[in-house]
């Protein structure tokens, strides 16, 4: 028997997720969007905004069932105020805690969170606050 094994690039992941934080941050009041983390096409604003990451898990994650070489955390940084980085935290979460990430035809296992950075300061000086929450799941 052989069995087909279909690969996913990061670029189709990170744009997957980046449009499902997108679409939720689009229904809070003001101008709030995720943006690629390290593209430098990609620049975000200065303030109150969202950096995103995905990195693949090679030998998987025993947090979800067992070792898949398809294993990916994605993390996502809000930078703003405390009260607008504790917001964009929790509308990132929403879109992805517990949902399923379609990339082509792969549908991923619900998004599982993984960890996170409490809301502080950044080191800046332009007095921000920034977080980082991380989720995982496998496609």
């Amino acid at each position: 028997m052989t069995v087909a094994v279909q690969t996913v690039s990061s670029n189709a992941v990170i744009d997957a997720i980046l449009n499902l934080l997108n679409a939720e941050l689009a229904t809070m009041a003001g101008q709030f969007t995720a943006h690629s983390w390290g593209d430098p096409e990609d620049k975000p604003p200065a303030r109150n905004y969202v950096l995103v990451s995905t990195y693949r898990r090679f030998g998987g994650s025993d947090r979800l069932g067992g070792l898949a070489s398809t294993s990916w955390r994605v993390n996502f940084r809000a930078v703003g105020y405390p009260r607008e980085c504790h917001a964009l935290l929790d509308r990132c979460t929403r879109a992805l805690e517990e949902m399923s990430i379609v990339v082509g035809d792969l549908t991923s296992t619900g998004a599982t969170f993984e960890t996170e950075d409490p809301v502080r300061q950044d080191d800046d000086q332009l007095g921000l606050f920034t977080g980082l929450r991380s989720f995982i799941f496998v496609l």
